[in-house]
């Protein structure tokens, strides 16, 4: 079970791989209504069953959506190249999911009005940087009155939600240099999967998506402090990985199923060679740059914009 693979001999660098299909969702067809709420059930309901962890006044906190879409009628994950501008000091937020939904809107110009909030993904991780990052998982709707139709008592559970239009972003220049997406079928594909360490222990899959990409319309940010986001893999490939990848990761082990048997990841694609030099090509998931201080004397929680999965520590915080 890909449950077991995650906790294995870290030496063995063995996975179990994900199946071509889903019990809750298709991989290749649009999600649906239905889909969306069994979806919700099985986060719901595998939540639950993860280790509580508190808010700690001596951390600092950090959100990132995951944000499931539609795309040409393909489900999939909206993933970001970040750019130059790494942070946004002094603005706040009444909580996690709020911070991440107003970077969301900010970055790439999706108002909350749009995203369906589905549930978390866990348990929150430490990131290099030392902030503890909690996932949510939203669908994107391309309109408010779009989820107000897909989300009416009479809607239709099996058709399809509708596909959200890659041109109707807004992408806030310097901050994120590209957004593209991610499909499910591509998120499985055996030419893909490569793995890494979680923290030099469990296992997970990192995913190759360097062909996604064009460098012709992205300005490559090349920051060597990023080793826990998603950006330049091994061998100058451009790979899902780190704090983003293991969440996903874990996404997929609640939500995919999984072949019986254990298998050896088969090699990744290999990079385009313009793509070789860019050793530190930085991606993210939307949203996860905020972080949260609570006053120690009225656990009153305060958020000030950080870089969720940077090393750098800009924002003044409790010793």
């Amino acid at each position: 079970m890909f449950s077991r693979a995650l906790t294995t001999n870290a030496t063995s660098r063995v996975l179990a791989h994900p199946n071509n299909a889903s019990p809750i969702l298709s991989l290749n067809t649009p999600l649906t209504r239905g889909s969306i709420l069994r979806l919700k059930d099985t986060l719901d309901k595998a939540y639950k069953e993860q280790p509580i962890i508190q808010v700690d006044a001596r951390e600092r906190h950090a959100a990132v959506l995951i944000s499931l879409c539609n795309v040409e009628d393909k489900p999939g994950i909206l993933l970001e190249v970040r750019g130059q501008l790494r942070t946004h000091a002094g603005e706040t937020d009444q909580s996690f999911l709020a911070a991440a939904l107003r970077e969301t809107h900010e970055e790439v110009g999706i108002p909350p009005k749009q995203i369906e909030i589905l549930g978390q993904v866990g348990p929150a991780e430490l990131s290099l940087g030392g902030l503890r990052v909690w996932p949510y998982v939203g669908f994107i709707y391309p309109s408010a009155e779009a989820r107000a139709v897909a989300t009416s008592v009479d809607a239709d559970p099996d058709a399809p939600l509708p596909s959200l239009p890659m041109s109707s972003l807004k992408i806030s220049h310097p901050e994120v240099a590209h957004a593209f997406h991610l499909p499910f079928s591509s998120m499985i594909s055996p030419t893909r999967l490569c793995t890494h360490l979680f923290r030099g222990g469990a296992p997970y899959w990192a995913i190759t998506v360097s062909d996604l990409v064009s460098e012709k319309n992205v300005d490559w940010a090349n920051d060597p402090k990023s080793t826990d986001e998603v950006g330049g893999g091994r061998g100058g490939r451009l790979e899902v990985w780190g704090l983003t990848g293991w969440y996903l990761s874990l996404f997929m082990k609640w939500v995919l199923s999984v072949v019986s048997t254990p298998v050896h990841p088969a090699s990744c694609l290999t990079p385009p060679s313009h793509l070789v030099s860019h050793a530190h090509i930085v991606l993210r998931l939307q949203g996860p740059v905020s972080t949260l201080l609570l006053d120690r004397d009225h656990l009153q929680p305060s958020f000030l914009i950080d870089d969720a999965m940077s090393n750098t520590v800009i924002n003044k915080t409790y010793p």
